[in-house]
């Protein structure tokens, strides 16, 4: 029988069908088509009429013919190599899975499938990789051996994309939720199957493996504080198919701590069955809250502080206002005005030590302080210290033990500010420390390491409260009603002043009524130098000035620079004043002062460009500029010595400050002048 006998038995199978029919097999494993054994016919007839993508595989090679929908299902690249050649060695990217298959319907007669196999095919001009589900059914014999298989093939390529899509996007969302700390939820109400995603562990510090199946579990997790109002917010919501927004606490398993959660909720309806359930969304808060929490305290501090600020002003206010009333009175004696006299200047004092304060706490917090390190010994520094506490603690009848070293101990430190450290806890513990008490300070250097400590009988402190002690404008409720004046922030310049210095600060109290323990660490230096002494004092006279000088005051407070112009009319110059910066141009240009002292801050035009503009005269190339503002930082200094200035007075200022400037000034005029 010829090919042509092959149309008694074979469909017309469209453009494969026609394919396989001019096809010469006789080169193949599967011989003359007019030979090809009954099984083989029937199921490549079977093939060839089917709509749906089959193919025959056959012989021990297992030859590949396949219909019209399998050709379009690979593709025309894929077809030029498979048609009629060995299925195995064709679709090397289903290795070795598809070997275990064909081995299965071959060797074991079994059916079986394939799932979501991996192809790469060319059906659109490119390579793409594609999915399918595979069929082999084995095809036997008359005599029951397996010759061949069936193959149908379902692409699943679609739906494969979409559930990696999904798995993608349920891992972005995870990685988000957890990101954000945030947990989905549904919630069946019927069932009271609880479902959330993974994140439940991190947020609601699950244990691990622990998960939450039921609304019981999750509740259970709420603060027994926030439990009621936030079940019967949900449960409300519910009732009425609504939603719900609420922020609660709850109580972590895992380590038992207390964290902020926010929680948005709605109810859903299912149309064909009337299930109710609710779905929704939960993060965590916590940092937020103490981040409120934080700005309130914050704010109850300032105003606080703005309180003691105008209490620990008017303090000393009422007494300069008092003797500045006795100076007025004709009847004032002598020794009345002493007295007043040492009022105002006492008062006047200890207001310029507050803002003095203040602003050193700035410099530390903005890195604006610079030190002044050098060597000196820890007995002078100490010294120093108790010897301005030292009259507080005589009012008191207080015992001050000091127990040092015996061998010298060296320093390498800014001394004024390690003086101002110690002399900041003295008092301290003078303040809150009962007449008659106890104070300690010990000394100790080893490993080098220098520890003292300062400790009292005093009141003491709530164990609560040691954690804020350091705080800007911290004062404890229980010594506020002791308290000697403060505005709080002593120990936290302490703290600052330490931290240049790469030292530390540590407090300790046993309770109210237990005495205070203050240790301070500093490190020693590694190399021994000779110290140098702590103060240095000029015991020269000022003097006043040889021939007349002529001083010229300009600033735009009357009050003060009248005041000012006495004491310098006093120490016998000539004065004049002016009150803003253009009389005062013109003052100088009148008169030619031999020194000028310009306010910065006046109207009309600021002192730096009043100074500038005097330098540029000839008289005023000649003279002392000096710069006295309440602008006191390194940078305002800086500003005045580059506009021309001499020298910088921060107010407010000692009298005494100035005149110590002009003498020192003339004095060096005097000797220039011996030299020429």
């Amino acid at each position: 029988m010829e090919n042509g006998g092959a149309e008694f038995w074979m469909p017309n199978g469209g453009a494969m069908g026609a394919l396989i029919r001019a096809t010469d097999w006789s080169g193949t494993s599967l011989g003359d088509i007019t030979r090809w054994p009954e099984a083989l016919r029937l199921t490549a007839g079977l093939c060839l009429d089917s709509q749906f993508a089959i193919a025959v595989w056959w012989g021990g090679d297992l030859i590949q013919i396949y219909n019209d929908a399998y050709r379009e299902l690979i593709g025309e690249a894929r077809h030029r190599s498979a048609y009629a050649q060995s299925a195995l060695a064709t679709q090397q990217e289903m290795l070795p899975k598809l070997n275990e298959l064909v081995r299965q319907v071959m060797d074991c007669g079994e059916a079986v499938r394939g799932y979501d196999l991996r192809l790469v095919i060319e059906r659109n001009g490119y390579p793409e990789e594609r999915y399918f589900t595979f069929s082999f059914s084995p095809v036997r014999q008359s005599e029951g051996m397996v010759a061949g298989m069936l193959v149908a093939a379902h692409e699943r390529t679609a739906k494969i994309l979409v559930a990696r899509r999904l798995r993608d996007s349920d891992a972005r969302l995870l990685a988000a939720l957890n990101a954000a700390k945030m947990v989905s939820w549904e919630w069946d109400v019927q069932s009271d199957q609880l479902i959330v995603s993974d994140s439940a562990t991190e947020v609601f510090g699950l244990s691990p493996g622990e998960v939450l199946r039921n609304s019981r579990q999750g509740f259970a997790l709420v603060h027994p504080d926030d439990a009621e109002r936030h079940r019967a917010l949900v449960e409300s919501a519910i009732a009425a198919k609504g939603s719900w927004h609420s922020e609660f606490r709850i109580v972590r398993p895992r380590d038992g701590q207390v964290a902020w959660l926010e929680e948005r909720g709605m109810t859903t309806c299912n149309a064909v069955t009337g299930k109710v359930g609710t779905t929704g969304l939960v993060w965590d808060v916590t940092a937020s809250k103490r981040a409120e929490e934080a700005l309130r305290v914050a704010d109850r501090r300032k105003d606080e502080f703005l309180a003691t600020l105008a209490h620990e002003l008017r303090n000393p206010l009422a007494p300069i206002r008092s003797a500045a009333h006795l100076l007025g009175e004709a009847e004032l004696t002598a020794e009345l005005l002493q007295r007043c006299r040492q009022i105002i200047d006492r008062q006047a004092s200890h207001m310029t030590r507050l803002l003095e304060d203040l602003l050193e706490v700035s410099r530390i917090t903005g890195g604006r302080l610079d030190l002044k390190k050098r060597f000196v010994t820890l007995r002078e520094v100490i010294d120093s210290a108790v010897e301005t506490v030292r009259p507080m603690m005589d009012i008191k009848a207080h015992l001050l033990q000091v127990k040092l070293p015996n061998e010298s101990v060296l320093l390498e430190v800014d001394p004024l500010r390690i003086a101002q450290v110690l002399t900041n806890l003295l008092a301290n513990a003078a303040k809150y420390t009962d007449r008659g008490g106890h104070i300690e300070l010990d000394a100790v250097a080893d490993d080098g390491v220098l520890t003292v400590t300062i400790s009292d009988n005093g009141i003491g402190m709530a164990m609560q409260d040691l954690p804020h002690l350091f705080e800007m404008f911290s004062q404890v409720s229980s010594a506020v009603d002791r308290s000697e004046g403060g505005l709080g922030i002593g120990l936290a310049l302490s703290k600052g002043l330490l931290d240049l210095h790469d030292g530390r600060i540590v407090a300790h109290s046993h309770g109210l009524g237990q005495g205070m323990r203050f240790t301070i660490t500093l490190p020693l230096p590694a190399e021994r130098k000779n110290p140098s002494p702590l103060y240095s004092y000029s015991a020269e006279p000022v003097r006043k000035p040889q021939a007349e000088r002529t001083i010229l005051l300009v600033d735009d407070n009357q009050d003060a620079i009248d005041c000012l112009s006495i004491v310098f009319q006093i120490a016998g110059y000539r004065v004049l004043t002016a009150y803003n910066g253009p009389d005062g141009l013109a003052a100088g240009a009148k008169e030619k002062p031999h020194i000028v002292i310009l306010d910065i801050g006046m109207p009309k035009m600021s002192g730096y460009e009043v100074a500038s503009r005097m330098r540029n005269e000839d008289w005023g190339r000649q003279a002392l500029l000096i710069a006295a503002t309440g602008w006191g930082q390194e940078s305002d200094k800086r500003m005045a010595y580059d506009a021309g200035f001499d020298h910088h007075l921060t107010k407010p200022f000692d009298p005494r400050e100035a005149l110590a400037a002009l003498a020192q000034w003339q004095k060096e005029k005097s000797s220039a002048l011996e030299r020429n």
